[in-house]
């Protein structure tokens, strides 16, 4: 699908029929939050479905390929356990004001897809708010030395999230899909998937 010529998802489908998901970018966001506490199945398909339907192994692919923006994981091994780069819980106001000042949009008002969200946010500008703050979290401070590194380091440690190993947007969404995929796969072989 190419958002530029087509209108974002409202449906998905669902062992063949075609229903309504919840769109509104706030829903994927408690959906990461969701995810990162631990919840279960039921409770993620309750965060993008108004009515479940009965076939939840569809019903968990389908969330996925939505959650995804279309983008479904490819089958991967387990990998270790890793931290984002970013928490929408603790980053909300930087989020927030990137926003507001980049798009003009106030996130608190604003009506807006899940998948025009996601696309907004990956294209912040580098010296957002935001993006400036992710880039800090994610900086290598390997190859310096001396001054420089104690005061990079000390920044880094006033912004760190409180669960923290720092990993670029693009690798963490991609880790994302990938673990969201394993969650999705393990409540799907437990409904006869």
């Amino acid at each position: 699908m190419n958002i530029l010529t087509e209108r974002p998802p409202e449906t998905v489908l669902v062992a063949g029929r075609e229903t309504p998901i919840r769109t509104d970018f706030r829903w994927g966001v408690r959906f990461e939050q969701a995810v990162l506490g631990g919840a279960g199945a039921e409770e993620l398909l309750a965060l993008w479905f108004d009515e479940i339907p009965e076939d939840r192994a569809a019903a968990l692919t389908a969330a996925l390929w939505f959650y995804c923006c279309g983008d479904v994981p490819e089958e991967r091994p387990e990998e270790p356990e890793w931290e984002p780069l970013y928490d929408f819980g603790e980053d909300a106001g930087s989020i927030m004001a990137s926003f507001s000042a980049a798009y003009g949009v106030d996130l608190s008002t604003a009506r807006m897809h899940w998948w025009t969200f996601r696309t907004l946010l990956r294209a912040l500008p580098s010296e957002s708010e935001f993006k400036r703050l992710t880039a800090l979290r994610g900086m290598d401070l390997s190859g310096l030395d001396g001054e420089q590194k104690r005061r990079l380091k000390k920044l880094q440690s006033s912004v760190r999230l409180r669960r923290n190993a720092p990993v670029s947007l693009e690798e963490r969404d991609e880790r994302w899909r990938r673990r969201v995929g394993a969650v999705f796969r393990r409540a799907g072989e437990r409904h006869g998937a």
